[in-house]
């Protein structure tokens, strides 16, 4: 493992995988940063997973985007969207639903945008249980055609229900 320091004027690639680690304060920008990160992969035809945002559900604002239009104005932008959502919900949307026990490894390769929002879940619990089987696919997969860029927006909270559900 490499880490980099990276501070302004400093370049990232979009077109091989990295993990990038962002601390900040609250209202810092992370999410901002996190959100730029994952435009630049989705220009370069790569895949965004949103996973673990905050309980407001501040990842759904992906659906208010450009590449979330479901105009046939603008073609350039529509990306393929997924939302993922607990085995106790049911989700209606204009883009895809599927419950969370149902992702599989292909939807990784078919959607570009893949998001996992706390309002889609009965609980902070159940969402966290089953959030940890959404990683551990992910785990699995050994070989990919194109990178998926994974956003953890509060990993804090992930540590949080980890101690609230032993």
């Amino acid at each position: 493992m490499i880490v980099v320091w990276r501070r302004g004027g400093q370049k990232f690639s979009f077109y091989r995988p990295s993990t990038d680690f962002v601390l900040g304060v609250r209202g810092g920008g992370k999410s901002s940063l996190l959100e730029h990160q994952a435009q630049n992969y989705l220009k370069r035809g790569q895949g965004v997973l949103d996973l673990y945002s905050s309980r407001d559900g501040e990842n759904l604002a992906w659906l208010r985007s450009p590449w979330a239009n479901i105009d046939d104005r603008t073609p350039d932008y529509e990306k393929r969207i997924l939302l993922i959502h607990g085995d106790n919900t049911s989700v209606s949307a204009p883009h895809d639903t599927k419950n969370i026990s149902k992702v599989n490894l292909r939807d990784l390769e078919e959607y570009d945008l893949l998001i996992s929002s706390s309002p889609l879940y009965a609980s902070p619990g159940d969402e966290f249980l089953q959030v940890n089987k959404l990683t551990d696919l992910l785990y699995k997969r050994l070989h990919w055609k194109r990178i998926v860029y994974l956003i953890v927006r509060e990993a804090s909270n992930l540590y949080y229900c980890a101690r609230s559900t032993a």
